[in-house]
C-alpha cells in the first residue's frame, strides 16, 4: 500500500498586495493516485512539498516549505483530515505509508511573529458549456495541472455514473440528463466537486453519501460525509442531519454535545460524532429543511455501527499452542494492523488479527488494540488464576466421616477442568479431575497435602495445597464389676 496525500483546505478570504495563487502537483506512489499540493502566496510562497527521494517508499517525507525567507526559529502546525496532527520547530514530518492511521489530506501552518500562515487549497470543479448539437458539455477541472492518466468519477444526482471515466462528460437529453453533476478523482471521491445543475433546475434535488456504511470502535470520533444539490432558491434550503431511532427520527444539534457540523466546500456537509458509545450504533440521514414544505429527504441513509475489541480462543493444530483473535462486531476500514499484549507488554511477532501464543504454565493475560488507537484495549483473556482449594465441610475430621475438597478459579476463556493431585515426596500423586474431590470413610492414611489445578485453553494453574488431618476415632473404655454372692 503507498500512502495517499491530499492537500485540502479551505479557501482563505483576504489576499496581501502582490498575491496570488501557485500550484503544485506530484505523485506519492508508483499508481496513478497523485498527491496535490498548492500555496497561496501573500509576499510569501507557503508549500507543502514531498520529498522526491521517499516517494514509493514506505516511509514518505513531507516539507513546509516558502520560496521566501521567513526567517529562523518558526513554528509549525500539522493537520491531518482538518484535526491538529503534531507541532513543532521541525519543517518536515515523516509517514508511514504502511499505515493506515497516516492515510490522509495533510497541510501545514507556519507561525511568524504571532500571524499564522497556512498552505492554500486546491479543488476541482465542472464548467459548463454548450454544444452544437444543444447538448452539454461537462468539463472536471483543477486549479492544480493533474496529470493525463487519471481516471474521473462522475455523479448525478450524488450516484456514481457507469462508464464515464474522462473528464469531460457530454449530455444531450435534456429530460433523461436532467440534474446535478459532480466530479471527482478515483481514489479520491470523497473530494467531490461543487455540483452544477444542468437543464432542469427543479431535477436538481438530491442528497449522497460519501459511503453507506461505517464501522468504528468505541471511544473514537467519526465523520459521515453528505453531499446535497437543490434549485437556487431564496432562501436557500438548509440541511440537517438526523438520526433514526427504531420508526422515529430525531434532528441532531451540537447542543447535544457530542456533536458537530461542518462545511469544509460547497454542496457539502459534515456530521461529527465525539467519544463515541455503542448507543451511537444507528441510521444518520441528511435533510433539506424549508419554510415551504417539511422536508426532502433520501429514504436510505448512512448505517453507524459501533464496535469494540474481543479477543477470541481457538485451539491450533499444533500441541501446545492456540490461536488468538481479536474480533470485531463490524468490520473495520483499511485492513487495519492490531497491536498484541501479552501481560502489558506489546508483542512484537503479532501484527493481524490473529496471533499463535504457546500455552503457559502460571498467570499471563493477552489484549489486542488497533495501531493507532492503543488506548483502546480489548478487556483481556487469561490463563486460571487466583486458583484455591477448599475442604467441606470446615473443621476437625474423624476417622470413619466423609470430606469433600472444592476448586476455584477465575479464568477467561472459563475453567475446562480441574484435576487433583495429592503431594508426596517422591511425586505428586494424581487423583481424579472435576471440580469436586470426595472421601467417603476417611482414615489416618488420607491425611497430608492436597492441590488442584485448574486449566482452560490458555494455560493452567494450581492451587496452593491444603492440608487434611485426619484424627483417629478414640475408643471408649468399659470397666466390668464382680459381686460375690
Amino acid at each position: 500500500m503507498y500512502l495517499k496525500v491530499f492537500v485540502f483546505l479551505s479557501e482563505q478570504q483576504e489576499e496581501a498586495k502582490g498575491g496570488g495563487v501557485m500550484t503544485a502537483c506530484t505523485n506519492t506512489s508508483s499508481g496513478s493516485r497523485p498527491a496535490l499540493l498548492t500555496s497561496k502566496i501573500r509576499r510569501y510562497e507557503d508549500r507543502v512539498k514531498v520529498d522526491p527521494q521517499t516517494v514509493g517508499q514506505r516511509q514518505v517525507k513531507l516539507t513546509c516549505s516558502s520560496s521566501c525567507s521567513l526567517g529562523t526559529n518558526l513554528y509549525y502546525n500539522w493537520y491531518r483530515n482538518g484535526q491538529h496532527r503534531t507541532s513543532g520547530y521541525d519543517a518536515s514530518i515523516v509517514l508511514d505509508s504502511t499505515r493506515p492511521s497516516d492515510e490522509g489530506s495533510y497541510y501545514c501552518e507556519v507561525y511568524i511573529s504571532s500571524q499564522r500562515k497556512r498552505s492554500a487549497a486546491v479543488y476541482l470543479k465542472i464548467t459548463v458549456s454548450d454544444t452544437e448539437s444543444r447538448g452539454k458539455k461537462l468539463t472536471c477541472s483543477s486549479t492544480c495541472t493533474l496529470p493525463d492518466h487519471l481516471t474521473y468519477i462522475w455523479y448525478k444526482n450524488g450516484q456514481p455514473l457507469s462508464n464515464r471515466y474522462s473528464r469531460w462528460l457530454y449530455v444531450h437529453d435534456s429530460t433523461v440528463d436532467a440534474g446535478s453533476y459532480s466530479c471527482a478523482v478515483r481514489g479520491y471521491e470523497k473530494l467531490r466537486s461543487p455540483a452544477v445543475c444542468v437543464f432542469n433546475q427543479s431535477s436538481c434535488w438530491s442528497v449522497s453519501y460519501s459511503t453507506q456504511t461505517i464501522c468504528t470502535l468505541i471511544g473514537l470520533s467519526v465523520d459521515i460525509h453528505g453531499y446535497y444539490t437543490f434549485p437556487r432558491q431564496q432562501p436557500d434550503p438548509q440541511p440537517a442531519w438526523y438520526i433514526r431511532l427504531h420508526t422515529q427520527d430525531r434532528e441532531l444539534s451540537p447542543a447535544d454535545g457530542r456533536v458537530e457540523f461542518f462545511s469544509e466546500r460547497v454542496n457539502m456537509i459534515t456530521l461529527r460524532l465525539n467519544h463515541l458509545t455503542q448507543s451511537d450504533a444507528a441510521e444518520y440521514l441528511l435533510r433539506f429543511k424549508a419554510p415551504y414544505w417539511k422536508h426532502t429527504h433520501s429514504s436510505a441513509g448512512v448505517s453507524l455501527s459501533v464496535t469494540g475489541l474481543q479477543v477470541k480462543v481457538e485451539t491450533a493444530a499444533e500441541e501446545q499452542t492456540v490461536t488468538l483473535i481479536c474480533s470485531s462486531t463490524c468490520t473495520l476500514p483499511n485492513n487495519p494492523t492490531y497491536i498484541w499484549y501479552k501481560n502489558g507488554q506489546s508483542e512484537s511477532h503479532c501484527r493481524s488479527a490473529s496471533c499463535f501464543v504457546a500455552v503457559v504454565s502460571g498467570v499471563v493475560n493477552y489484549s489486542c488494540a488497533v495501531e493507532g488507537h492503543e488506548s483502546l484495549l480489548s478487556p483481556p483473556v487469561y490463563c486460571p488464576r487466583n486458583t484455591r482449594a477448599v475442604l467441606l465441610p470446615s473443621g476437625e475430621r474423624v476417622e470413619g466421616e466423609s470430606v469433600t475438597l472444592s476448586c476455584s478459579s477465575d479464568a477467561d476463556p472459563p475453567v475446562l477442568s480441574y484435576s487433583w493431585f495429592k503431594q508426596r515426596a517422591a511425586a505428586d500423586t494424581p487423583l481424579t479431575t472435576g471440580q469436586n474431590y470426595s472421601i467417603t470413610n476417611i482414615s489416618s492414611q488420607h491425611s497430608g497435602l492436597y492441590y488442584c489445578t485448574a486449566h482452560n485453553q490458555l494455560g493452567h494453574h494450581s492451587s496452593t495445597p491444603v492440608y487434611l488431618d485426619v484424627k483417629r476415632k478414640q475408643q471408649s473404655a468399659v470397666t466390668v464389676f464382680s459381686q460375690d454372692v
